[in-house]
């Protein structure tokens, strides 16, 4: 019996000032910078679980489990940079575009596990470190830390809800 799970998850958020560097009769523009912060957390863990047969290396009858862990994070830290267009004119607002790219560091940790257990009939059960794909020579904590740049480009369509406070809806990549 084989099982592989994994999962993945991202997350962020992002503070920022902005300027008016242009106002015309079909729209504005706007320079942004601020700080960006993002999380991608992701696992994947293996598990095998066997019993040998008659024509196994082992003797017959021995139940092995092995197990694969793999924890990856990476945390962004930076200042994005970038300019938001938006066409001016009607009563519900417009929409807006967006294009930013943030530069700093990207903080890398990987946690890798890995173990073998084997019940052999009428022995002691033993365990070993490492499995199929963690072995003794990467198991164990690793973190980096590196230069990084995340653009970004987005637009939004808006609901003026106060004169002070917008909803709105976008998609951005």
């Amino acid at each position: 019996r084989l099982i592989i799970s994994g999962s993945s998850e991202l997350w962020g958020f992002e503070a920022n000032a902005m300027r008016r560097m242009r106002d015309s009769c079909c729209g504005t523009l706007d320079a942004l910078i601020g700080y960006r912060y993002l999380n991608l957390t992701e696992q994947l863990t293996i598990q095998e679980f066997v019993t040998a047969g008659p024509n196994a290396p082992v003797r017959e009858g021995t139940r092995i489990f092995l197990q694969d862990r793999f924890a990856a994070r990476n945390q962004f830290h930076g200042g994005p940079i970038g300019d938001v267009f938006k066409v001016t004119g009607g009563a519900i607002p417009p929409p807006a575009a967006r294009a930013s790219v943030a530069l700093g560091v990207n903080v890398q940790t990987l946690d890798i596990t890995g173990n073998q257990v084997f019940d052999r009939p009428g022995a002691a059960r033993e365990t070993f470190t490492g499995g199929l794909l963690a072995t003794p020579t990467n198991i164990g904590n690793h973190r980096r830390e590196r230069f990084a740049v995340v653009p970004e480009v987005g637009v939004n369509l808006g609901c003026q809800i106060t004169p002070r406070l917008r909803g709105f809806v976008g998609y951005n990549f």
